[in-house]
């Protein structure tokens, strides 16, 4: 697949290995919080998880409920009204040269995109 010109990670986005968070940190990051930030395109998004592992994402072109879980280190994500009930499974990063003021702090690699995004304060 190198040969042929095909990236190894999606849309040519290498994450910094050493920055993935591990379940505890990706738990502190993710249950009962908000993220906000943009997509690796620029597409502005909005997401919120529950305590009891409910997810909302919102963005320009959708409206999604769904449910959120932890498999190892990888955050999982299932919305019935997209992907066919296909489980959305990544990791999730530490952006080094990411802040607060610019909503990407934290760098997510999603099955159908790149999420740049800082957790609501």
């Amino acid at each position: 697949m190198r040969r042929a010109g095909i990236p190894s990670w999606a849309y040519g986005f290498e994450p910094p290995l050493e920055e993935r968070l591990d379940s505890t940190a990706l738990e502190a990051v993710t249950v009962g919080r908000a993220w906000s930030g943009a997509t690796l395109g620029g597409i502005r998004f909005f997401q919120q998880f529950t305590d009891d592992g409910q997810v909302v994402l919102r963005d320009e072109r959708s409206l999604l409920t769904g449910k959120a879980w932890m498999e190892g280190n990888r955050l999982c994500t299932e919305f019935p009204a997209s992907l066919i009930l296909r489980k959305d499974c990544g990791y999730v990063y530490r952006h080094p040269a990411g802040t607060a003021d610019e909503q990407n702090e934290y760098v997510r690699v999603a099955l159908g995109e790149v999420y740049f995004f800082s957790v609501a304060r």
